[in-house]
């Protein structure tokens, strides 16, 4: 029987685990049996029990110790140690199934995981093959980033440079919405324009027109990378948002829906 399920993925600090954690409080409130995996050995203070945890593998400072690696080292370690010894991961899974064939996947957030190192891909593909797995990855993005043209862009290279390299469904989200208010005054446009992510020419006119750079000799072609930048993501992908306040149960059972969708 299919087991179907989401990755959370995105770069540190845009509340992943407190993603999970909403999901996790959705599942239980609607009655959908599933499991939590914790795959990242430097979450502390989880606020929900993990079903299945890699620091019951491993540990981040297991590695750090015992090979004088820095927390980024040692979290690549911990992948690739995770992938040698994935027959563990599939294990566990196995004994945990029958509580529920839905899973909810937090990982780390070095985004260089699963842009630059074939790891987790590798890990999620012997997942695929063995347990018959459907897995849908969420995108999150930290909505504050809006109030900067530059850092928005840049969230949109770093979202379609994981969609290249997971080759799985793939929804983006604006997390920690119900932040919004605090920087409404400081966007350059209604965030419906960055939901739909639409004409990103008129965000960089608007970018070149506040920018400090000035009459600085750098300015123009630093102006003219980010429109070519503006016309790959345009060219390469149609990409959207879904902004979720993960607190609010009518944001987040909608959300589960595309989701479902999505998983088929």
């Amino acid at each position: 029987m299919t087991i179907f399920g989401q990755i959370v993925v995105g770069p540190s600090g845009t509340g992943k685990t407190t993603f999970i954690n909403g999901m996790h409080q959705m599942c239980e409130a609607l009655g959908r049996p599933h499991l939590v995996l914790n795959i990242d050995p430097a979450n502390e203070n989880i606020p929900y029990i993990p079903d299945i945890d890699i620091r019951d593998l491993i540990t981040l400072d297991q590695i750090m110790e015992e090979y004088k690696l820095g927390p980024n080292g040692a979290l690549i370690y911990a992948m690739e140690y995770l992938k040698v010894n994935v027959d563990w991961l599939i294990e566990e899974i196995n004994k945990e199934k029958d509580k529920g064939r839905y899973l909810l996947i937090d990982i780390p957030g070095q985004v260089e995981l699963y842009t630059h190192n074939a790891s987790l891909k590798d890990i999620l593909n012997d997942l695929f093959e063995i347990l018959d797995i459907r897995l849908t990855v969420i995108h999150l993005i930290d909505c504050t980033l809006l109030s900067s043209p530059t850092n928005y862009i840049s969230s949109l290279l770093v979202s379609l440079s994981a969609q290249m390299s997971l080759e799985l469904p793939y929804i983006n989200v604006f997390s920690k919405i119900d932040l919004l208010n605090t920087i409404r005054d400081d966007l350059p446009f209604r965030l419906e324009y960055f939901v739909e992510v639409q004409d990103l020419n008129q965000l960089l006119i608007y970018w070149e027109n506040h920018s400090a750079q000035g009459n600085h000799p750098m300015a123009l072609k630093f102006q003219l990378f980010q429109r070519e930048l503006a016309n790959l993501i345009e060219d390469s992908t149609i990409m959207q948002f879904i902004p979720v306040d993960i607190n609010e149960k009518n944001s987040v059972l909608s959300l589960l829906q595309l989701i479902d969708k999505a998983n088929g």
